[in-house]
C-alpha cells in the first residue's frame, strides 16, 4: 500500500486501541463486580422479589403467565416483553456491553454508543474516547445504579446515536443518519423504559427549532424538510420494530389511572390521578427534578 492509500488496519488501529482502553477503564471503575461483589440497589432488589412468582412458574411449567400477583393487587407482567424475540437489534446489546452484564456491562455499553456517534460525527478518536468516558463514567450514571435503575440507563446509553443520527440528517447525510436514528431508537425502545424516550423527543424538538431558525435565514428550508422527513422516517421504523411492546402496554394504559376517569369528582380541583385524563400534575411532578435539584449540576451541595 502507498502512503496515500492505507490498509485496512491503518485505518482500524486508533479505533481498535480507543475502544480496548474504554473497556480497560470501565473494567478497573467496576473491578469489585468482577470479584463477585453487587451493588445493593433497592430497585434491583424488589425487582427480584416482583418476578419470584412468574420465574418460578415459568422454571416449573416451562411457559410465561402474563399475570403476576406481586405487584400492586395484580397486573399484567411482560407488558414491554411482547414481541422482543422479533427485534433484532437486541443482538447488538452484548457486542456494545463487551460480553459483560450489571453496571460494568451498562459503563461499557454507554462509553461504547457514544464513541461510535462522536466518530460519525468527525470528532477524533481521542477526543472522543474522553468524551465518551465522561458520558459512560459521570455522577447522575453512578446515582443510577446505586439505584437499579438499569433499564433507565440502557434506554439513555442509545441517546448520543440518535442525536448524532439527528445531526447527519440535518447535514445532508441522510443514509448515515437514517440508520443511526433507526438502530439507536430501535435499542431505546427495547430497554423498556419509554419515559426516558420521551424526554428525549421534547429535547430533539428544540434542538430542531435551532436547525429550522439556521434554514430559514440561509433559505435552506427544502433542505431542512428533507432532514426531519428522513429523521422521523428512521424513528418510525425503530416504532414499528417495537410494534408489539408499544401497542400492548398502550392499551394497558387506558385502563390505569394514566386513562380516563371512572369515578366521579368529589371536589372541584382534582387531587388524585383518578380524577383525571392522565396523571394529576402534583403527581407526576413530584417524581421530577425541582429548580434547585437542576442548578446542583453546576453548583455542588446547593
Amino acid at each position: 500500500m502507498t502512503a496515500g492509500n492505507p490498509n485496512v488496519w491503518t485505518i482500524a488501529k486508533p479505533h481498535f486501541v480507543a475502544i480496548i482502553a474504554m473497556i480497560i477503564i470501565c473494567t478497573a471503575y467496576f473491578f469489585p463486580q468482577l470479584q463477585g461483589k453487587k451493588i445493593q440497589a433497592g430497585d434491583a432488589i424488589s425487582s427480584t422479589a416482583w418476578s419470584s412468582e412468574v420465574l418460578d412458574f415459568g422454571e416449573r411449567e416451562g411457559r410465561t403467565i402474563r399475570w403476576n400477583n406481586a405487584i400492586f393487587s395484580g397486573m399484567p407482567w411482560g407488558l414491554l416483553s411482547l414481541g422482543v424475540q422479533y427485534n433484532l437489534t437486541k443482538y447488538a446489546v452484548p457486542v456494545f456491553q463487551a460480553g459483560f452484564k450489571g453496571p460494568l456491562g451498562l459503563t461499557i455499553r454507554c462509553a461504547l454508543i457514544c464513541y461510535l456517534a462522536l466518530i460519525l460525527l468527525g470528532v477524533s478518536p481521542w477526543l472522543a474516547v474522553i468524551g465518551s468516558l465522561g458520558f459512560a463514567i459521570n455522577v447522575n450514571f453512578i446515582v443510577l445504579l446505586d439505584a437499579g435503575h438499569h433499564s433507565k440507563l440502557a434506554v439513555i446509553s442509545n441517546f448520543p446515536l440518535i442525536v448524532a443520527g439527528v445531526i447527519l440528517c440535518f447535514r445532508q447525510q441522510f443514509i448515515l443518519g437514517a440508520c443511526a436514528i433507526a438502530f439507536a431508537s430501535s435499542l431505546a425502545i427495547l430497554g423498556n423504559h419509554i419515559q426516558m424516550v420521551y424526554y428525549l423527543l421534547l429535547s430533539l424538538v428544540v434542538f430542531a427549532l435551532s436547525f429550522l431558525v439556521h434554514a430559514i435565514r440561509k433559505g435552506e428550508l427544502k433542505e431542512f424538510a428533507m432532514a426531519s422527513g428522513v429523521a422521523l422516517g428512521a424513528a418510525l421504523l425503530a416504532g414499528l420494530a417495537n410494534f408489539a411492546q408499544l401497542s400492548s402496554s398502550k392499551d394497558y394504559a387506558d385502563d390505569t389511572m394514566r386513562g380516563e376517569p371512572i369515578l366521579a369528582k368529589e371536589t372541584e380541583v382534582a387531587t388524585s390521578s383518578s380524577e383525571v385524563e392522565g396523571l394529576e400534575w402534583n403527581y407526576a411532578m413530584s417524581w421530577s427534578n425541582e429548580l434547585t435539584d437542576v442548578l446542583s449540576i453546576l453548583v455542588p451541595r446547593i
